[in-house]
């Protein structure tokens, strides 16, 4: 259930290749943040009816690297039922 309901949790996420430099990490993490708490932003959003429930990226990681950590049969489990699922109408 665990990889079943992270596409839910995390909704759109952004991320950078695997060795990205930790400054790197952190500017891009600082702009996002500054862009999700910009009133311009906020108010576009609220505009649009749409909804804003932005996650940190050290929460982002704690998702992922959850989910990175499951076992080989776990993850295959999971894929069983994703192929199932997918090929059902």
């Amino acid at each position: 259930m665990k990889i079943v309901g992270v596409t839910s949790e995390i909704g759109r996420s952004l991320a950078g290749p695997p060795g990205m430099p930790k400054n790197w990490v952190a500017a891009w993490r600082k702009a996002f943040t500054a862009t999700m708490n910009d009133p311009p932003f906020k108010e576009d959003i609220a505009k649009r009816k749409s909804r804003l429930n932005p996650m940190t990226g050290v929460q982002v990681t704690r998702v992922v690297d959850s989910i990175m950590g499951l076992s080989k049969s776990d993850i295959a489990g999971a894929n069983k039922i994703y192929q199932t699922l997918l090929k059902a109408k």
